[in-house]
């Protein structure tokens, strides 16, 4: 179980184990000993991995509660499926390869397919032009 807390404006993790979890897992953006959350995030670990939600004084929401909270947002629920269908896919959440930064492991090792193919397709024309 994820533990996130909400203070009503954000929606984050505290404790050392869901930080880690949650940094091994691409979610969220890091801030001084915390680990804070998209809305979208939020609501897939709440819907998907077990992660539950509770305000500082210790009374817990559930998904509905916090989409209600939210639901002004423009398309929160388009962003919400479609965060949930990459994740599902194993692809990685833009956001989160922003958050990392170009020198990202995960930035380098598509960066390096890229070029990999590239390279291949150059030489195949070479090839062929001979």
């Amino acid at each position: 179980m994820i533990k996130l807390i909400w203070d009503k404006k954000n929606i984050y993790a505290i404790e050392p184990a869901d930080v880690t979890a949650l940094q091994n897992g691409f979610y969220g953006r890091q801030e001084t000993e915390k680990r804070v959350l998209s809305i979208e995030e939020a609501l897939y670990l709440m819907d998907i991995r077990n992660g539950r939600c509770f305000d500082e004084a210790g009374n817990e929401y559930k998904f509905n509660d916090i989409a209600e909270r939210y639901l002004k947002r423009k398309k929160l629920l388009a962003r919400y499926l479609t965060y949930k269908d990459w994740r599902d896919k194993g692809l990685p959440h833009l956001q989160g390869l922003e958050r990392q930064g170009v020198n990202s492991p995960l930035c380098r090792r598509s960066k390096r397919r890229v070029r990999k193919k590239h390279n291949e397709k150059i030489q195949k024309r070479r090839i062929k032009d001979r």
